[in-house]
Protein backbone atom coordinates (compact mmCIF):
# COMPACT_ATOMS: atom_id res chain seq x y z
CA UNK A 1 0.00 0.00 0.00
CA UNK A 2 1.48 3.38 -0.97
CA UNK A 3 1.48 6.57 1.07
CA UNK A 4 -1.35 8.08 -0.99
CA UNK A 5 -3.53 5.06 -0.21
CA UNK A 6 -2.67 5.43 3.49
CA UNK A 7 -3.69 9.08 3.48
CA UNK A 8 -6.93 8.21 1.74
CA UNK A 9 -7.79 5.58 4.35
CA UNK A 10 -6.94 8.01 7.12
CA UNK A 11 -9.17 10.67 5.54
CA UNK A 12 -12.07 8.18 5.38
CA UNK A 13 -11.59 7.20 9.03
CA UNK A 14 -11.35 10.82 10.09
CA UNK A 15 -14.62 11.67 8.38
CA UNK A 16 -16.30 8.73 10.07
CA UNK A 17 -15.01 9.80 13.47
CA UNK A 18 -16.41 13.28 12.89
CA UNK A 19 -19.86 11.66 12.66
CA UNK A 20 -19.26 10.12 16.06
CA UNK A 21 -18.16 6.64 17.23
CA UNK A 22 -20.22 3.73 15.86
CA UNK A 23 -21.85 6.06 13.31
CA UNK A 24 -23.47 4.39 10.30
CA UNK A 25 -21.94 5.80 7.09
CA UNK A 26 -22.55 4.32 3.61
CA UNK A 27 -24.10 1.24 5.19
CA UNK A 28 -20.96 0.51 7.27
CA UNK A 29 -20.35 0.96 10.98
CA UNK A 30 -16.78 1.52 12.20
CA UNK A 31 -16.10 1.23 15.93
CA UNK A 32 -13.28 3.00 17.77
CA UNK A 33 -11.41 -0.31 18.13
CA UNK A 34 -11.55 -0.97 14.38
CA UNK A 35 -10.45 2.56 13.60
CA UNK A 36 -7.43 2.30 15.92
CA UNK A 37 -6.49 -1.09 14.51
CA UNK A 38 -6.39 0.55 11.07
CA UNK A 39 -4.28 3.37 12.49
CA UNK A 40 -1.81 0.89 13.99
CA UNK A 41 -1.59 -0.95 10.68
CA UNK A 42 -0.79 2.28 8.84
CA UNK A 43 1.79 3.24 11.47
CA UNK A 44 3.50 -0.13 11.19
CA UNK A 45 3.77 0.29 7.41
CA UNK A 46 5.35 3.72 7.79
CA UNK A 47 2.38 5.42 6.14
CA UNK A 48 1.36 7.46 9.14
CA UNK A 49 2.96 9.84 11.63
CA UNK A 50 2.09 10.57 15.30
CA UNK A 51 0.74 14.01 14.34
CA UNK A 52 -2.11 12.37 12.42
CA UNK A 53 -2.89 10.14 15.41
CA UNK A 54 -3.07 13.23 17.60
CA UNK A 55 -5.46 14.88 15.13
CA UNK A 56 -7.72 11.84 14.91
CA UNK A 57 -7.95 11.43 18.69
CA UNK A 58 -8.92 15.07 19.05
CA UNK A 59 -11.66 14.68 16.42
CA UNK A 60 -12.96 11.50 18.08
CA UNK A 61 -13.03 13.14 21.53
CA UNK A 62 -15.08 16.07 20.22
CA UNK A 63 -17.50 13.64 18.58
CA UNK A 64 -17.94 11.73 21.84
CA UNK A 65 -18.62 14.93 23.79
CA UNK A 66 -21.17 16.01 21.17
CA UNK A 67 -22.91 12.63 21.09
CA UNK A 68 -23.25 12.33 24.88
CA UNK A 69 -23.65 15.98 25.81
CA UNK A 70 -26.81 15.13 27.78
CA UNK A 71 -25.21 12.24 29.66
CA UNK A 72 -21.92 13.14 31.37
CA UNK A 73 -21.29 9.63 32.70
CA UNK A 74 -21.48 8.09 29.22
CA UNK A 75 -19.27 10.88 27.89
CA UNK A 76 -16.62 10.23 30.57
CA UNK A 77 -16.72 6.50 29.84
CA UNK A 78 -16.31 7.13 26.12
CA UNK A 79 -13.41 9.54 26.61
CA UNK A 80 -11.65 7.16 29.00
CA UNK A 81 -12.09 4.33 26.50
CA UNK A 82 -10.61 6.58 23.81
CA UNK A 83 -7.66 7.38 26.08
CA UNK A 84 -6.97 3.67 26.62
CA UNK A 85 -7.09 2.96 22.88
CA UNK A 86 -4.71 5.87 22.26
CA UNK A 87 -2.28 4.56 24.88
CA UNK A 88 -2.52 1.09 23.29
CA UNK A 89 -1.31 2.58 20.01
CA UNK A 90 1.53 4.39 21.80
CA UNK A 91 2.57 1.19 23.61
CA UNK A 92 2.84 -0.69 20.30
CA UNK A 93 4.91 2.04 18.70
CA UNK A 94 7.19 2.69 21.70
CA UNK A 95 8.15 -0.75 23.14
CA UNK A 96 9.49 -0.63 26.70
CA UNK A 97 12.54 -2.78 25.96
CA UNK A 98 14.23 -1.01 23.04
CA UNK A 99 12.64 2.38 22.39
CA UNK A 100 12.40 5.89 23.78
CA UNK A 101 9.60 8.45 23.66
CA UNK A 102 10.02 11.03 20.92
CA UNK A 103 8.46 14.45 21.44
CA UNK A 104 5.65 13.57 19.02
CA UNK A 105 4.73 10.35 20.81
CA UNK A 106 5.07 12.11 24.14
CA UNK A 107 2.46 14.60 22.93
CA UNK A 108 0.09 11.76 21.99
CA UNK A 109 0.69 10.05 25.37
CA UNK A 110 -0.17 13.27 27.22
CA UNK A 111 -3.40 13.46 25.21
CA UNK A 112 -4.23 9.88 26.27
CA UNK A 113 -3.56 10.84 29.89
CA UNK A 114 -5.82 13.89 29.65
CA UNK A 115 -8.66 11.71 28.33
CA UNK A 116 -8.13 9.17 31.13
CA UNK A 117 -8.43 11.95 33.71
CA UNK A 118 -12.21 11.81 33.27
CA UNK A 119 -12.32 8.38 34.92
CA UNK A 120 -13.59 8.30 38.51
CA UNK A 121 -13.39 5.19 40.71
CA UNK A 122 -16.51 6.27 42.61
CA UNK A 123 -18.57 6.41 39.38
CA UNK A 124 -17.59 3.10 37.81
CA UNK A 125 -15.00 0.45 38.48
CA UNK A 126 -14.35 -0.77 34.92
CA UNK A 127 -14.56 1.98 32.29
CA UNK A 128 -12.77 -0.22 29.73
CA UNK A 129 -10.72 -3.39 29.79
CA UNK A 130 -6.96 -2.93 29.55
CA UNK A 131 -4.98 -5.74 27.98
CA UNK A 132 -2.34 -7.38 30.15
CA UNK A 133 0.35 -6.21 27.75
CA UNK A 134 -0.81 -2.58 28.14
CA UNK A 135 -0.79 -2.88 31.95
CA UNK A 136 2.73 -4.31 31.88
CA UNK A 137 3.91 -1.60 29.46
CA UNK A 138 2.43 1.15 31.67
CA UNK A 139 4.14 -0.21 34.78
CA UNK A 140 7.48 -0.50 32.97
CA UNK A 141 7.26 3.06 31.60
CA UNK A 142 6.77 4.34 35.17
CA UNK A 143 9.87 2.49 36.33
CA UNK A 144 12.30 3.44 33.54
CA UNK A 145 13.29 7.01 32.83
CA UNK A 146 15.30 5.70 29.86
CA UNK A 147 11.99 5.00 28.06
CA UNK A 148 10.14 8.10 29.22
CA UNK A 149 12.51 10.91 30.26
CA UNK A 150 9.62 13.23 31.21
CA UNK A 151 8.93 12.70 34.96
CA UNK A 152 5.52 14.40 34.77
CA UNK A 153 4.33 11.95 32.10
CA UNK A 154 5.59 9.04 34.22
CA UNK A 155 3.63 10.39 37.20
CA UNK A 156 0.49 10.87 35.08
CA UNK A 157 0.63 7.19 34.08
CA UNK A 158 -0.65 6.55 37.60
CA UNK A 159 -4.13 7.34 36.25
CA UNK A 160 -4.10 4.10 34.24
CA UNK A 161 -2.81 2.06 37.19
CA UNK A 162 -5.70 3.43 39.27
CA UNK A 163 -8.05 1.56 36.88
CA UNK A 164 -6.54 -1.83 37.72
CA UNK A 165 -8.28 -4.47 39.79
CA UNK A 166 -6.93 -5.71 43.11
CA UNK A 167 -5.92 -8.94 41.33
CA UNK A 168 -3.69 -6.88 39.02
CA UNK A 169 -1.94 -5.24 41.98
CA UNK A 170 -1.50 -8.65 43.60
CA UNK A 171 0.16 -9.98 40.44
CA UNK A 172 3.87 -10.36 41.25
CA UNK A 173 5.20 -8.49 38.21
CA UNK A 174 2.50 -5.83 37.83
CA UNK A 175 2.23 -5.04 41.54
CA UNK A 176 5.97 -4.77 42.15
CA UNK A 177 6.46 -2.64 39.05
CA UNK A 178 3.58 -0.36 40.07
CA UNK A 179 4.79 0.31 43.61
CA UNK A 180 8.40 0.67 42.45
CA UNK A 181 7.27 3.12 39.77
CA UNK A 182 5.28 5.13 42.31
CA UNK A 183 8.24 5.35 44.68
CA UNK A 184 10.59 6.30 41.84
CA UNK A 185 8.39 9.17 40.71
CA UNK A 186 6.73 10.34 43.95
CA UNK A 187 9.44 12.91 44.54
CA UNK A 188 8.44 14.66 41.28
CA UNK A 189 4.79 15.12 42.34
CA UNK A 190 3.83 18.64 43.40
CA UNK A 191 0.70 19.91 45.11
CA UNK A 192 -0.33 21.57 41.83
CA UNK A 193 -0.33 18.12 40.16
CA UNK A 194 -2.61 16.66 42.83
CA UNK A 195 -4.95 19.68 42.85
CA UNK A 196 -4.56 21.65 39.60
CA UNK A 197 -6.79 24.55 38.65
CA UNK A 198 -9.78 23.84 36.40
CA UNK A 199 -8.96 20.22 35.54
CA UNK A 200 -8.93 16.78 37.16
CA UNK A 201 -5.91 16.25 39.42
CA UNK A 202 -3.92 13.24 40.59
CA UNK A 203 -5.19 13.14 44.19
CA UNK A 204 -8.03 10.67 43.60
CA UNK A 205 -5.90 8.23 41.51
CA UNK A 206 -3.12 8.40 44.13
CA UNK A 207 -5.57 7.53 46.91
CA UNK A 208 -7.04 4.68 44.85
CA UNK A 209 -3.62 3.19 44.04
CA UNK A 210 -2.39 3.42 47.65
CA UNK A 211 -5.57 1.76 48.94
CA UNK A 212 -5.15 -1.07 46.43
CA UNK A 213 -1.50 -1.50 47.41
CA UNK A 214 -2.45 -1.56 51.08
CA UNK A 215 -5.12 -4.21 50.42
CA UNK A 216 -2.57 -6.29 48.50
CA UNK A 217 -0.07 -6.04 51.39
CA UNK A 218 2.56 -4.28 49.28
CA UNK A 219 2.46 -0.91 51.04
CA UNK A 220 2.73 -2.38 54.54
CA UNK A 221 5.68 -4.57 53.57
CA UNK A 222 7.45 -1.63 51.95
CA UNK A 223 6.95 0.65 54.97
CA UNK A 224 8.12 -2.00 57.44
CA UNK A 225 11.28 -2.53 55.40
CA UNK A 226 11.87 1.23 55.26
CA UNK A 227 11.36 1.40 59.03
CA UNK A 228 14.11 -1.18 59.60
CA UNK A 229 16.45 0.84 57.36
CA UNK A 230 15.74 4.16 59.07
CA UNK A 231 16.40 2.68 62.50
CA UNK A 232 19.95 2.13 61.22
CA UNK A 233 20.05 5.63 59.62
CA UNK A 234 20.10 4.03 56.18
CA UNK A 235 18.15 6.23 53.77
CA UNK A 236 17.39 5.34 50.16
CA UNK A 237 15.06 6.52 47.43
CA UNK A 238 12.01 4.71 48.85
CA UNK A 239 12.51 6.25 52.31
CA UNK A 240 12.79 9.73 50.79
CA UNK A 241 9.68 9.15 48.69
CA UNK A 242 7.55 8.01 51.65
CA UNK A 243 8.63 11.01 53.70
CA UNK A 244 8.07 13.34 50.75
CA UNK A 245 4.54 11.96 50.28
CA UNK A 246 3.76 12.86 53.89
CA UNK A 247 5.04 16.43 53.44
CA UNK A 248 3.17 16.66 50.13
CA UNK A 249 -0.16 15.90 51.81
CA UNK A 250 0.23 18.90 54.13
CA UNK A 251 1.15 21.17 51.22
CA UNK A 252 -1.82 19.87 49.22
CA UNK A 253 -4.21 20.62 52.10
CA UNK A 254 -2.95 24.21 52.12
CA UNK A 255 -3.44 24.40 48.36
CA UNK A 256 -7.05 23.22 48.74
CA UNK A 257 -7.69 26.03 51.23
CA UNK A 258 -6.01 28.55 48.90
CA UNK A 259 -8.07 27.46 45.88
CA UNK A 260 -11.24 27.56 47.98
CA UNK A 261 -10.42 31.14 49.00
CA UNK A 262 -9.90 32.10 45.34
CA UNK A 263 -13.21 30.55 44.34
CA UNK A 264 -11.62 27.87 42.13
CA UNK A 265 -12.98 25.19 44.47
CA UNK A 266 -16.42 25.24 46.09
CA UNK A 267 -16.63 24.36 49.80
CA UNK A 268 -18.20 21.01 48.83
CA UNK A 269 -15.34 20.14 46.45
CA UNK A 270 -12.81 21.37 49.01
CA UNK A 271 -14.21 19.00 51.64
CA UNK A 272 -14.05 16.15 49.10
CA UNK A 273 -10.38 16.87 48.39
CA UNK A 274 -9.55 17.11 52.09
CA UNK A 275 -11.35 13.79 52.63
CA UNK A 276 -9.03 12.19 50.06
CA UNK A 277 -6.04 13.66 51.90
CA UNK A 278 -7.28 12.35 55.26
CA UNK A 279 -7.81 8.88 53.75
CA UNK A 280 -4.19 8.80 52.57
CA UNK A 281 -3.04 10.11 55.97
CA UNK A 282 -4.97 7.32 57.67
CA UNK A 283 -3.25 4.76 55.43
CA UNK A 284 0.22 6.07 56.25
CA UNK A 285 0.05 6.89 59.98
CA UNK A 286 -3.06 5.21 61.45
CA UNK A 287 -3.13 1.77 59.82
CA UNK A 288 -1.25 -1.33 60.90
CA UNK A 289 1.55 -2.12 60.17
CA UNK A 290 2.31 1.19 58.43
CA UNK A 291 2.11 3.37 61.56
CA UNK A 292 5.36 1.91 62.91
CA UNK A 293 7.40 3.86 60.34
CA UNK A 294 6.16 7.31 61.35
CA UNK A 295 6.61 6.52 65.05
CA UNK A 296 10.35 6.74 64.55
CA UNK A 297 12.06 9.88 65.97
CA UNK A 298 12.33 12.45 63.20
CA UNK A 299 9.56 10.97 61.10
CA UNK A 300 7.05 11.58 63.89
CA UNK A 301 7.85 15.30 63.53
CA UNK A 302 7.02 15.15 59.82
CA UNK A 303 3.77 13.26 60.46
CA UNK A 304 2.66 15.56 63.30
CA UNK A 305 3.30 18.67 61.21
CA UNK A 306 1.25 17.28 58.32
CA UNK A 307 -1.62 16.23 60.60
CA UNK A 308 -1.72 19.63 62.35
CA UNK A 309 -1.54 21.51 59.03
CA UNK A 310 -4.29 19.40 57.44
CA UNK A 311 -6.61 19.68 60.44
CA UNK A 312 -6.16 23.48 60.51
CA UNK A 313 -7.14 23.59 56.82
CA UNK A 314 -10.22 21.45 57.50
CA UNK A 315 -11.66 23.74 60.17
CA UNK A 316 -11.02 26.82 58.00
CA UNK A 317 -13.28 25.61 55.18
CA UNK A 318 -16.38 27.88 55.01
CA UNK A 319 -19.34 26.26 56.75
CA UNK A 320 -22.04 26.54 54.08
CA UNK A 321 -25.31 24.56 54.28
CA UNK A 322 -24.54 22.31 51.29
CA UNK A 323 -21.19 21.26 52.81
CA UNK A 324 -22.17 21.04 56.49
CA UNK A 325 -22.87 17.28 56.55
CA UNK A 326 -19.71 16.29 54.68
CA UNK A 327 -17.65 18.68 56.82
CA UNK A 328 -19.05 17.13 60.02
CA UNK A 329 -18.20 13.69 58.65
CA UNK A 330 -14.65 14.84 57.88
CA UNK A 331 -14.22 16.17 61.43
CA UNK A 332 -15.33 12.76 62.76
CA UNK A 333 -12.73 11.16 60.47
CA UNK A 334 -10.11 13.48 61.95
CA UNK A 335 -11.27 12.51 65.43
CA UNK A 336 -11.01 8.83 64.51
CA UNK A 337 -7.37 9.26 63.44
CA UNK A 338 -6.52 10.89 66.78
CA UNK A 339 -8.24 8.02 68.61
CA UNK A 340 -6.28 5.43 66.61
CA UNK A 341 -3.00 7.19 67.39
CA UNK A 342 -3.86 7.33 71.12
CA UNK A 343 -4.82 3.67 71.40
CA UNK A 344 -2.66 1.76 68.94
CA UNK A 345 0.64 3.61 68.69
CA UNK A 346 3.29 1.76 70.70
CA UNK A 347 5.58 4.73 71.38
CA UNK A 348 3.00 7.52 71.12
CA UNK A 349 5.57 9.83 69.55
CA UNK A 350 3.17 11.52 67.11
CA UNK A 351 0.73 12.45 69.89
CA UNK A 352 3.57 13.78 72.07
CA UNK A 353 4.85 15.81 69.14
CA UNK A 354 1.40 17.27 68.54
CA UNK A 355 0.89 18.12 72.22
CA UNK A 356 4.32 19.72 72.77
CA UNK A 357 5.11 21.44 69.49
CA UNK A 358 1.72 22.08 67.85
CA UNK A 359 -0.16 23.45 70.84
CA UNK A 360 -1.28 26.58 68.99
CA UNK A 361 -2.68 24.53 66.13
CA UNK A 362 -4.55 22.25 68.54
CA UNK A 363 -6.03 25.25 70.38
CA UNK A 364 -7.10 26.81 67.08
CA UNK A 365 -8.69 23.54 65.90
CA UNK A 366 -10.53 23.16 69.22
CA UNK A 367 -11.89 26.72 69.02
CA UNK A 368 -13.06 26.34 65.42
CA UNK A 369 -14.75 23.00 66.13
CA UNK A 370 -16.70 24.59 68.98
CA UNK A 371 -17.70 27.47 66.70
CA UNK A 372 -18.98 24.95 64.13
CA UNK A 373 -20.85 23.17 66.96
CA UNK A 374 -19.19 19.88 66.08
CA UNK A 375 -17.93 17.19 68.45
CA UNK A 376 -14.30 16.08 68.63
CA UNK A 377 -13.68 13.87 71.64
CA UNK A 378 -10.11 12.74 70.98
CA UNK A 379 -8.37 16.01 70.18
CA UNK A 380 -5.10 15.89 72.17
CA UNK A 381 -4.62 18.42 74.96
CA UNK A 382 -1.72 20.86 74.41
CA UNK A 383 1.27 20.40 76.76
CA UNK A 384 3.81 23.12 77.45
CA UNK A 385 7.31 21.98 76.53
CA UNK A 386 10.01 22.29 79.18
CA UNK A 387 11.85 25.63 78.91
CA UNK A 388 14.61 25.06 81.51
CA UNK A 389 16.71 22.70 79.37
CA UNK A 390 20.46 23.41 79.67
CA UNK A 391 21.87 24.87 76.46
CA UNK A 392 24.41 22.07 76.05
CA UNK A 393 21.57 19.55 75.92
CA UNK A 394 19.81 21.33 73.06
CA UNK A 395 20.09 20.44 69.39
CA UNK A 396 22.20 23.12 67.62
CA UNK A 397 19.83 23.19 64.63
CA UNK A 398 16.34 22.67 66.11
CA UNK A 399 16.83 23.88 69.70
CA UNK A 400 15.10 20.77 71.06
CA UNK A 401 16.22 18.55 73.91
CA UNK A 402 18.33 15.73 72.46
CA UNK A 403 18.01 12.01 73.12
CA UNK A 404 20.96 10.61 71.17
CA UNK A 405 23.45 13.44 70.47
CA UNK A 406 25.84 13.23 67.50
CA UNK A 407 28.49 15.58 66.16
CA UNK A 408 28.49 16.26 62.41
CA UNK A 409 32.02 16.07 61.07
CA UNK A 410 31.55 18.55 58.21
CA UNK A 411 30.23 21.42 60.37
CA UNK A 412 30.95 20.50 63.99
CA UNK A 413 27.27 20.98 64.94
CA UNK A 414 25.91 18.80 67.72
CA UNK A 415 22.52 17.45 66.71
CA UNK A 416 20.08 14.77 67.76
CA UNK A 417 19.94 11.47 65.90
CA UNK A 418 16.47 12.32 64.55
CA UNK A 419 17.82 15.61 63.11
CA UNK A 420 20.51 13.69 61.24
CA UNK A 421 17.81 11.40 59.84
CA UNK A 422 15.82 14.42 58.64
CA UNK A 423 18.96 15.90 57.03
CA UNK A 424 19.46 12.66 55.12
CA UNK A 425 15.81 12.58 54.06
CA UNK A 426 15.96 16.20 52.92
CA UNK A 427 18.57 15.48 50.24
CA UNK A 428 17.50 17.43 47.16
CA UNK A 429 17.10 16.28 43.56
CA UNK A 430 18.79 18.06 40.65
CA UNK A 431 15.84 19.14 38.47
CA UNK A 432 17.88 18.99 35.24
CA UNK A 433 19.25 15.46 35.72
CA UNK A 434 16.89 13.91 38.29
CA UNK A 435 19.94 12.73 40.29
CA UNK A 436 20.10 13.03 44.07
CA UNK A 437 22.66 15.54 45.38
CA UNK A 438 24.47 14.15 48.41
CA UNK A 439 26.07 16.00 51.31
CA UNK A 440 28.75 14.91 53.74
CA UNK A 441 26.73 13.69 56.74
CA UNK A 442 29.36 11.66 58.56
CA UNK A 443 29.06 11.88 62.34
CA UNK A 444 30.58 10.89 65.68
CA UNK A 445 28.30 9.56 68.50
CA UNK A 446 28.63 11.51 71.81
CA UNK A 447 27.99 8.77 74.36
CA UNK A 448 29.18 10.80 77.39
CA UNK A 449 26.79 13.64 76.58
CA UNK A 450 23.99 11.13 76.05
CA UNK A 451 24.54 9.75 79.56
CA UNK A 452 24.44 13.28 81.03
CA UNK A 453 21.16 13.97 79.24
CA UNK A 454 19.69 10.70 80.53
CA UNK A 455 20.70 11.58 84.10
CA UNK A 456 19.21 15.07 83.77
CA UNK A 457 15.93 13.62 82.47
CA UNK A 458 15.78 11.16 85.37
CA UNK A 459 16.37 13.91 87.92
CA UNK A 460 13.69 16.03 86.29
CA UNK A 461 11.24 13.14 86.38
CA UNK A 462 11.88 12.51 90.09
CA UNK A 463 11.45 16.19 90.86
CA UNK A 464 8.12 16.22 88.99
CA UNK A 465 6.91 13.11 90.83
CA UNK A 466 7.85 14.63 94.18
CA UNK A 467 6.02 17.85 93.36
Amino acid sequence: MDTRRGRQLYGDLLQRMKRGPDALVDGQRVTLEEAFNKIHELLSNGQFCPCLVYEMVQVASKAIVTKYKKNKVFAMKGLTHLGLLTLEVVSRQVPYNDARFTLRWERVAFLAVSLASYWRPELYRHPAQQTHSLKYWTSMVMCRNTICPNPILRVEMLRFIAMWNLSDIMDAELGNNAIFGLMCNAIHIKAKHLIPRRRAGMLSPLRSVLQQMQAAGLLGHLMLRSCSYMKRLVVGHVERSLTYLMVLLGNTARRVLWLCGRGDLTPVRSVEKLTDIMEILRLLVATQPNMELFEEPGLCQVAATTIARTCCCIVRIPDVPEASQTLAKLVREMDSIFLTLMVFQKKGTIMKELQCYHARSLSFIDTKIKELQLAAFCLPEPVRASQDVPEMFRDNLTGRLMDAPLQLMFSGHIVDRCTLLLLKLATTVDESTGILTYRDLRYVPLTDLQEEISEWKEQNRRHSDAA
